[in-house]
């Protein structure tokens, strides 16, 4: 995606009302005009009319992420939709493109905000890294697996070093250094620390409890109902098994039928009282 040719607004350049106007007539858009009233003019008529190709809608969420600074996927959809440029989008892909419009636009950021690098490093990167007991962890398959500080290091590198640094002129290659590496990393540690007193599993935030829940290979098993897995749920196990509720027992069947013969009554209160 090219960078736009304007970024700042002309000195004097007064917003007109049939912008607030236009932008009032969608939605959020009557709020979501601050937004846009300091950007080019050619920019902002660029959000008040329908978009006419993705490319269109692609380059307004560019100028929302490089000049407001916003970068989640969701934000960006529910914004575009506020304005006429996304009345032609479904929800579904104005998130899409929004998703896509991030992944591909550099981020600027400040050298001296090492907490918003690494904070945007996990958006970007690693959306579910957490630091639990002096480790690192990630989640994957159902349940968070221990991530060696080499490679959490190597990837900030790797991603400062493909940002960029806000300067006059404009945006510069970050070039990062060791320090700046190193800096991101504890920080890093700091953004997505969890509290080390609690024992896994638990909840990151609010959730049920988590002792009547069972981790398998296909979701989260509560009371016979499986549900899908959840990177809110902290737990660092998972049973090796997928829930089929329609899945045959054999060997109990058998045991049954040798301990109880025929008698249906009890081998139905046994099957009851055992699950």
């Amino acid at each position: 995606m090219s960078a736009p040719d304007e970024t700042k607004r002309p000195h004097g350049e007064e917003v007109g009302p049939s912008v607030e106007g236009a932008a009032s007539s969608r939605g959020d858009g009557g709020k979501n005009y601050s937004l846009i009233a300091d950007l080019p003019e050619a920019a902002r008529e660029r959000f008040l009319r329908p978009a006419e190709t993705p490319a269109d809608l692609a380059y307004a969420a560019y100028l929302l992420i490089r000049t407001k600074g916003i970068e989640d996927p969701c934000d960006l959809a529910v914004i575009l939709a506020s304005f006429p440029i996304g009345e032609n989008f479904d929800r579904a892909s104005l998130l899409l493109m929004a998703d896509e419009a991030v992944r591909m636009t550099s981020p600027v950021l400040d050298p001296s905000d090492q907490m918003r690098m690494a904070r945007t490093f996990v958006s970007r990167v690693r959306p579910n890294l957490r630091r639990y007991r002096e480790e690192f962890f990630d989640y994957r398959g159902g349940a968070y697996r221990v991530v060696d500080e080499e490679t959490i290091e190597a990837e900030v590198a790797r991603f400062l070093d493909t940002a960029q640094k806000p300067r006059r002129k404009g945006p510069e290659p970050f070039r990062p250094t060791a320090r700046e590496v190193s800096a991101v990393l504890q920080m890093l540690g700091s953004a997505v620390l969890l509290p080390s007193e609690k024992d896994p599993p638990f909840w990151i935030g609010e959730g049920p409890d988590p002792r009547g829940l069972i981790v398998v290979e296909n979701g989260i098993l509560r009371d016979r109902e499986l549900l899908p897995h959840d990177p809110r749920l902290f737990t660092l196990n998972v049973l090796p098994i997928a829930y089929d509720p329609e899945a045959p027992c054999p060997t109990w069947l058998r045991f049954l039928a040798e301990v109880f013969a025929d008698e249906q009554d009890q081998i139905g209160t046994l099957q009851e009282w055992s699950g």
